[in-house]
């Protein structure tokens, strides 16, 4: 049995990342969230969801996915296709020039102190 533990990650943690166009025309083409749209792909994938909310109107809404007609194959094949892409490199960039700001600081303090 596969499960995934935090399946909306792409939405919450990697918003403008490339699962979001896929997701969002569908959401609006069915006229559901994003987030059940996630929950739908997991479902066609044979997977058991599994969520740590405790709010009651994301239970409500997580629940609802099992009601809802199943995703189409190209549906999931376009989820598929975008999540192959990977996350967004938004958060790395930031996080990689910052590291090399940190590091060319750290150099430089540590010639002129050498020097000095």
């Amino acid at each position: 049995m596969t499960h995934y533990a935090f399946p909306i990650s792409p939405l919450t943690k990697f918003p403008g990342g490339p699962v979001d166009l896929p997701v969002n025309a569908i959401a609006k083409r069915l006229g559901i969230t994003p987030n059940q749209v996630i929950f739908a792909w997991v479902k066609a994938k044979g997977a058991v969801i599994v969520t740590t909310s405790s709010k009651k109107s994301r239970l409500e809404e997580y629940l609802a996915v099992g009601d809802l007609s199943p995703l189409s194959d190209e549906d999931i094949a376009a989820i598929d296709e975008a999540g192959a892409k990977g996350p967004s490199n938004n958060k790395l960039v930031r996080r990689g020039v910052f590291v090399f700001i940190a590091l060319a600081l750290y150099f430089l303090i540590s010639s002129a102190s050498r020097m000095g």
